[in-house]
């Protein structure tokens, strides 16, 4: 920064902190057409007096229209950091923001609108913990570099607690955007997230592309990327193997997903390399989910097992499924670690909720697969409907099956699959 007054400023701020000028070689294509500044931390950095965020909110104010805030290849040990508008964040290779082991540093606010309350199996659930990167109502945005973000869920005690049932309030999740747009996320490892790893809410014009997501398979709730009431997002060319979900669209739960009522819209999730559990859509989708494609993606290795490409949903979450497009995935094996979920799967049964009203249930429509290839399943699908809301339209294309131990299971589904004839309410497949 190049007035003594600024520079000033960030010294009174935190004597761990420092920020100064510095050129940036724009031909890697990491600093956005909007950035018009760059600067860059120094060591060394600790959490005292928010120095990471002071940093971020010093670049920002220096140069509104675009800042690059460039981050040493060293560990940065912080709590909960909110990001600013027009903002680069480039974390080089060997730098790593390592999430605080302190619950306090990750501040509470209440749950979002369209949930209503904390997921998981939290004490408290009227307030939930900040994510560790937390972008509320910001544009232009991009967290990029080559480096890593690191949330230690197992380390700080985070997953245990879910476990065991002594957590107090809801884990935050690693990154988490909010009424945001024109985001990027590229060129970076999220791994061992609390909770999801990103969380894409009421947001739109968003691009993950090559990112590492990782998390132990044992890991509770740590899915990929939740494309949660947004529209216009791209997810492609990633690495993902998680807890959970690698990527799932969702768009709010029961009553609160349905009076928010802001569906996701128009997500193409392409060539990403998938261990673990797969694919989904919902179970959270009350505000309803539209124009989704998810296609070339390999999923599962030949001696392991991944999840197939889920869309699950149940009685009391109203909303709408429609208009979804899986063509030319390539799932490995799936089998015996979740044999308890086919390879191709669409369920208004999911979960173990007894919920009654039969004037909230989920409309699922014009669902297809093509040209899919099944390595070997356990069971290769599941269709299954609600009499009162029958699956409508799900159609296969060229689907081939390596092997299987048994063939789909239907119920409830009206045009689906090979079916007997139009209008016929059960599947005959071959």
């Amino acid at each position: 920064i190049r007035s003594r007054s600024a520079r000033n400023m960030v010294h009174a701020a935190s004597d761990y902190c420092c920020l100064e000028p510095v050129t940036f070689d724009n031909g890697g294509g990491t600093v956005p057409p909007l950035a018009v500044g760059t600067c860059q931390l120094s060591l060394p950095v600790t959490n005292k007096e928010n120095a990471l965020q002071i940093a971020i909110d010093s670049c920002c104010s220096r140069y509104p229209g675009g800042a690059t805030l460039i981050l040493p290849s060293e560990r940065i040990i912080t709590g909960s950091l909110t990001l600013r508008s027009n903002l680069t964040l480039h974390i080089p290779p060997g730098g790593l923001i390592d999430g605080s082991h302190n619950p306090t540093e990750y501040p509470l606010g209440p749950p979002l609108p369209s949930y209503g309350t904390a997921r998981g199996n939290a004490r408290n659930v009227s307030v939930v913990h900040r994510a560790l990167l937390y972008g509320p109502n910001v544009h232009n945005v991009v967290i990029t570099g080559g480096g890593a973000i690191d949330g230690n869920g197992g380390v700080a005690g985070w997953w245990a607690l879910e476990k065991n049932g002594t957590l107090l309030y809801q884990r935050p999740r690693l990154v988490q955007l909010v009424n945001a747009s024109l985001i990027r996320i590229a060129n970076v490892t999220l791994r061992n997230s609390p909770f999801w790893t990103v969380h894409l809410v009421y947001s739109q014009g968003v691009v993950i592309e090559n990112a590492t997501i990782l998390a132990p398979r044992d890991s509770p709730n740590t899915d990929g990327v939740d494309v949660d009431s947004s529209r216009d997002v791209a997810i492609f060319n990633n690495t993902i193997d998680v807890g959970d979900d690698a990527i799932a669209v969702k768009s709010g739960i029961n009553w609160f997903g349905r009076n928010v009522g802001i569906p996701s819209v128009n997500v193409t999730i392409a060539h990403n390399r998938i261990w673990g559990k797969a694919i989904a859509i919902g179970s959270e989708m009350s505000g309803g989910v539209s124009d989704v494609v998810a296609r070339d993606n390999l999923m599962g290795d030949p001696t392991g097992s991944v999840t197939g490409l889920l869309i699950k949903s149940e009685r009391g979450r109203s909303g709408y499924v429609r208009r979804i497009r899986f063509e030319r995935n390539h799932l490995l094996n799936v089998s015996i670690v979740y044999s308890w979920i086919p390879a191709l799967v669409i369920s208004d049964y999911y979960g173990n909720h007894k919920e009654t009203n039969v004037t909230a249930t989920p409309q699922i429509e014009n669902v297809s697969f093509i040209d899919t290839r099944v390595d070997f399943a356990e069971q290769i699908g599941c269709l299954m409907g609600l009499p009162e809301a029958p699956l409508r339209g799900i159609i296969f294309s060229n689907l081939t099956i390596g092997g299987n131990h048994t063939g789909f299971a239907c119920a409830n589904c009206i045009d689906c699959g090979i079916c007997r004839g139009p209008g016929s309410t059960a599947c005959a497949f071959h």
